[in-house]
């Protein structure tokens, strides 16, 4: 699938339902949105130092400067923005190579059902 999405291969992988990168990197963006919840909460703690959820993050403190949980919290909202491009492009292109008509029925309004024989 990696190949396919890098025009590595022209040969289009047809699984069912999500394929395993896609599964991988599903894994990974949860993990992304963890790490901007809790990098965004602790940023947020910082303005009462010793308050409840100040103390409850901070293992974060420990792990990064304030100079690094900003620049962490601010990578990995590029990441998940550049993930949304991807997703729509990738959702795209399987649509118009498996003609399976799931982006274009989220705008017409239609999807082909082909009968089964």
């Amino acid at each position: 699938m990696f190949a396919y999405y890098t025009f590595l291969s022209r040969k289009v992988p047809h699984p069912i339902g999500h394929n395993a990168l896609a599964g991988a990197t599903y894994l990974l963006v949860f993990l992304l949105y963890l790490t901007m919840i809790f990098t965004g909460l602790a940023l947020y703690a910082e303005h009462r130092p010793g308050g409840a959820m100040h103390v409850l993050l901070s293992p974060l403190y420990w792990l990064f400067s304030n100079q690094g949980m900003r620049l962490t919290h601010h990578m990995v909202m590029w990441l998940i923005i550049a993930f949304a491009i991807h997703h729509v492009y990738s959702a795209w292109l399987m649509d118009v190579k498996e003609r399976g008509g799931v982006m274009s029925s989220i705008f017409g309004g239609y999807k082909p059902v082909k009968r089964k024989e």
